[in-house]
Order: structure tokens, then C-alpha cells, then sequence
């Protein structure tokens, strides 16, 4: 059986990857928004609540919406 330190560890490394995708696919998502003229984009969920703070604290805007059980995401700068 493993210990509860090598699951909480596993945990930990689950959400810090899950994060790092999710920041990488917004970047990429913004930085091809602004450089069309953009000023918005629209990004379907899950956001993770660290990035969405993260964002939130670099400027930007971001909103939710909910629509048979999807979530979509507006970000704006």
C-alpha cells in the first residue's frame, strides 16, 4: 500500500501539470487573439481557480458562464 505522503504527492504533481496545460493553452489562446486585434476570447472550462486568479492579478478580466453543465470562460484585457 503506498503512504498517504506518496499519494498526496501524486496529488500535487496532478494539479501542478494540470495547471501548467491550462496556463499554456490560454497563452496561446491570447497571444493569437491580441495579435489578430482581439481584445476577447472565449475558452471552454476547466479553468483552474490558481489561473483564474493568476489572471485576475495580471489585468484581466474573466467571466463564467454555465450551459448544460459546460463552462465557458471570457477573458478579456
Amino acid at each position: 500500500m503506498i503512504t498517504a505522503e506518496k499519494a498526496r504527492k501524486m496529488a500535487d504533481e496532478f494539479l501542478e501539470n494540470r495547471i501548467g496545460e491550462s496556463r499554456r493553452r490560454v497563452e496561446k489562446e491570447i497571444s493569437e487573439a491580441a495579435a489578430r486585434g482581439e481584445v476577447v476570447i472565449h475558452i471552454g472550462g476547466p479553468i483552474p481557480q490558481e489561473l483564474m486568479a493568476e489572471l485576475r492579478a495580471n489585468g484581466f478580466t474573466v467571466d463564467s458562464s454555465f450551459y448544460l453543465n459546460d463552462t465557458t470562460y471570457t477573458i478579456s484585457w
